[in-house]
């Protein structure tokens, strides 16, 4: 079933609150947060919940210096990583070991592994493997990555 709205207004502000940070022993899971007066609640995620309708791309940077820091060793990017290590998933695609995959990088949820590294493998035919200066990534991490390299990069790297 589809919905639709008109946006007819949109009013911005600033509101001084506190904020605090939880996190939670489940990644996957999630709870809702509201406001005492307002009968209005919003579903708040853990760090690897994942999100309907995922999406994966192919991020082609120009260069590839010093990924391994970067994206490997990311404190934002932790939870990524060891879950896909404890699924026995390395977000070095060159560990599969498959030069029909290539030596890009993986940041996406463990239950997306298997079908990526598939879709990979057959896409050999109509396109070289991937490059070190590729990324595989979920929509739930691209801003990430993104955020990252721009960050870290020694210098300007973009997509």
């Amino acid at each position: 079933q589809s919905s639709e709205a008109i946006v007819t207004q949109v009013e911005h502000g600033i509101l001084d609150t506190e904020v605090t940070e939880i996190q939670l022993t489940d990644v996957h899971g999630s709870f809702f947060a509201g406001d005492e007066s307002s009968s209005t609640f919003v579903e708040v995620c853990g760090a690897a919940a994942p999100l309907r309708d995922t999406f994966v791309s192919i991020l082609r940077f120009q260069r590839y210096d010093r990924f391994k820091q970067i994206l490997l060793e990311n404190p934002m990017l932790s939870v990524c990583r060891r879950q896909l290590e404890s699924a026995g998933w390395s977000m070095d695609l060159g560990d599969v070991g498959d030069e029909k995959v290539g030596l890009a990088k993986l940041v996406v949820s463990p239950h997306l592994a298997w079908r990526v590294i598939r879709a990979l493998k057959s896409r050999v035919k109509e396109r070289p493997p991937l490059r070190l200066s590729d990324v595989v990534v979920a929509k739930e991490f691209k801003s990430l990555v993104l955020e990252a390299v721009r960050q870290h990069a020694p210098r300007a790297n973009p997509v």
